[in-house]
């Protein structure tokens, strides 16, 4: 399943696939580590945490091609 992560103004919201409605998260950090096999991604948002692969990743309009353009798009959400 897809995890799609979008971010308006100060707020991100993430889609899991699973809930109808994305959760929202208001003000809140977030970071990012791949695993050691470069496949998977842990994204952690204030204190929850999600686990997916970058091929099932979307950040906004933009699903990912590779690793290291989903390391991009998402240093566009949490900065570097």
């Amino acid at each position: 399943m897809a995890l799609t992560i979008t971010k308006v103004s100060a707020v991100l919201f993430v889609a899991d696939g699973v809930a109808t409605n994305p959760k929202s998260y208001f003000g809140a950090t977030g970071k990012y580590q791949f695993a050691n096999d470069n496949a998977t991604v842990l994204i952690t948002v204030g204190t929850d945490q999600y686990t997916t692969t970058w091929q099932n990743l979307r950040v906004g309009t933009s699903t990912p091609t590779s690793v290291s353009q989903a390391a991009t798009l998402l240093n566009a959400i949490f900065g570097t």
